[in-house]
């Protein structure tokens, strides 16, 4: 348990100094409100992590993990989608039309098979070892 309070304050006074050094910065070149929000974040790591590491900080900790979970997933579907749309989409549809097929899906009815012959010599057991040096 000592490791899980020590570690806890720790965290809490690495996210103060990281807070409070955005409040600096946002303070010098930016907006001075924003400067004001970081310094609060920056008083409420500092405390909960130097006095109540086993209680408030955790508490602060979930509350921000949750809220990452939910940034992360929303902009997993705002930037992922139209990302696919915009770029594989034009690509599917030139290729198709271009009579491209890269993994040689087409069929071909009068084949006895589709096996493909290997060319050159049967490879070193060893070579199968340990290939991305």
């Amino acid at each position: 348990m000592k490791e899980d309070l020590a570690a806890n304050r720790r965290a809490g006074v690495i996210q103060a100094l990281v807070a409070g050094l955005v409040g600096g910065l946002s303070f010098h070149f930016w907006r001075v409100e924003v400067a004001y929000v970081a310094f609060g974040f920056c008083g409420l790591f500092l405390v909960a992590g130097l006095f109540s590491p086993g209680g408030l900080y955790p508490a602060i900790r979930r509350v921000f993990d949750g809220f990452g979970r939910v940034v992360g997933k929303v902009l997993t579907w705002l930037l992922l989608i139209p990302t696919y749309w915009l770029f594989f989409t034009p690509f599917h549809l030139l290729f198709r039309s271009g009579g491209r097929d890269a993994m040689a899906r087409k069929l071909d009815k009068d084949a006895s098979s589709y096996w493909i012959e290997r060319s050159g010599e049967v490879p070193d057991p060893d070579s199968y070892e340990r290939q991305f040096r």
